[in-house]
Parts: structure tokens; C-alpha cells; sequence
């Protein structure tokens, strides 16, 4: 028999819907379900972020089901309103979103072109990655930052179509679609 902590719920796929396990965490107070800290996932070098597949979920919570993490936390109105009181949320998920702009290779003017062939290719999952972190910064209000990273976004994919001497790199043409989906739709509808 699974044991499961206080405040997670489990079923096919676990969803973590308690507002204290949840603000905690965003707080630098608390672990996800594998025990690890807000601070432990940002510290995490560029390998590790690329293949841990459950921590961009923690870092960016949004307010629907993740298809690929198998236990995941979501959020609600209520829950971003009471984390919004917490002095430490917004600004570890600024720091988080900065860490992601280091890994994507976009964190200063001077582009690291060698990190955008890394994720710009075809169904690449860090095409995805980039729509959750945008939509899950406008959940909580860092609208700002939201639009920042979706225009670095969009600047390293024009970057790469203009400029790409790789025939064989097919760049994902779906992907700026639903960057500007997490951008621009309503905040609570669904990113699918």
C-alpha cells in the first residue's frame, strides 16, 4: 500500500490540490512529493533541468493536468490569491523564471544561439515548457515577466528560422501559436 502525504490526493494521475503543500512550496517553505525545495530545483545544472521532467510542473504550477508528470500540483483563483499574500511566491517564481531564461539561453541581450538547438526543434518538450512557464507567470499576477519571456521567446525562434545554415534542423512552426495562447487568451481557460 502507497503511503501518501498530508495533502496530497491520489488517483490515476496525483494531483496536489491543498493550498498549504502548494504555497509552501512556491515559499521556499516546503518540498514537492519527492522532498525537494523550491531552491533544490533552481539550483539544479542545465542537465539535470533537461531531464527532470516533473520540476518545471512545481515551479510553474498551472491550473490544469500536466500530460506527461505523473503527480503534479494545480492551482485555483483561491489558491493564487492566497499565494499572492505570501512575500516570498512571486518573487521565487521571478527567480525561477530567470533560471528558465539562463537554461533557454535568452537571460541577456547577448543570445547563447548554441542552447536554442537544443529545445527549438520539432516537438522538442521544452516547446511546451515555454507555454506553461508564460501562462503559469500570468496566474500569478507577474504579467511583466510573463510578456519578457514570451518576447525572448520569439526573439530566439525568429533568430533561429532567420538564420538556420542546418537543413536537417526543422524548426516546431507550431509552437509560437500557443506561446501566444498562454500570452494573450483568458487567463483560467485551457492551454490545450
Amino acid at each position: 500500500m502507497k503511503i501518501v502525504p498530508i495533502g496530497y490526493k491520489e488517483n490515476n494521475q496525483s494531483t496536489i490540490t491543498d493550498p498549504k503543500v502548494i504555497i509552501d512550496f512556491l515559499g521556499g517553505r516546503g518540498t514537492d512529493h519527492k522532498g525537494r525545495t523550491i531552491f533544490d530545483m533552481l539550483d539544479y545544472d542545465d542537465t539535470i533541468m533537461e531531464q527532470c521532467h516533473d520540476s518545471i510542473q512545481w515551479l510553474f504550477i498551472l491550473h490544469e493536468e500536466s500530460n506527461f508528470a505523473r503527480t503534479c500540483p494545480i492551482i485555483t483563483p483561491e489558491i493564487v490569491e492566497e499565494a499572492n499574500k505570501d512575500p516570498f511566491v512571486k518573487k521565487h517564481l521571478i527567480w525561477a523564471a530567470n533560471r528558465m531564461k539562463k537554461f533557454y539561453g535568452f537571460d541577456n541581450d547577448n543570445f547563447d544561439v548554441n542552447k536554442f538547438y537544443s529545445w527549438l526543434g520539432e516537438r522538442n518538450h521544452n516547446l511546451l515548457r515555454i507555454t506553461r512557464i508564460i501562462r503559469s507567470l500570468r496566474l500569478f499576477g507577474l504579467d511583466e515577466e510573463a510578456r519578457e519571456f514570451y518576447n525572448k521567446a520569439l526573439d530566439a525562434y525568429d533568430f533561429i528560422d532567420h538564420n538556420n545554415e542546418d537543413p536537417s534542423f526543422v524548426i516546431d512552426e507550431d509552437a509560437p501559436f500557443y506561446w501566444e495562447k498562454a500570452m494573450k487568451d483568458g487567463m483560467w481557460e485551457s492551454l490545450r
